[in-house]
């Protein structure tokens, strides 16, 4: 178990059900993704950090325009279904780590 209660959370009380309801949770956000996705105007050879990626819907589509793209977020399950959505989508440009991003610089990455 975590000390970090946003983990604990993410993990232990609503990370599963989330992850569950990928489907229709990425139906109901699509067009504010669309349009951050559309303001960004990612170039094909930058990378992206797409912060609290959860199940990965944005992360994918940044793949398809970015040469590579880093999804961070705390919750494993969401994580689990995001890493199915970038190998469906053949996207081998995809890093996805379930880290805390308070006071990271992503420098390693």
């Amino acid at each position: 178990m975590s000390d970090n209660p946003q983990a604990r959370i993410r993990n232990e009380m609503v990370g599963d059900a989330w992850a569950t309801n990928a489907q229709h949770d990425d139906a109901m956000l699509e067009p504010f993704g669309t349009a951050v996705i559309a303001l960004v105007d990612v170039q094909p050879d930058e990378r992206v950090v797409d912060v609290g990626c959860g199940t990965g819907a944005a992360t994918v589509e940044l793949a398809r325009r970015a040469a590579t793209v880093l999804g961070v977020d705390l919750s494993a399950p969401m994580l689990a279904t995001a890493r199915g959505r970038a190998a469906a989508a053949g996207a081998d440009n995809v890093v996805l780590l379930g880290v805390r991003c308070r006071g990271s610089t992503f420098r390693q990455w």
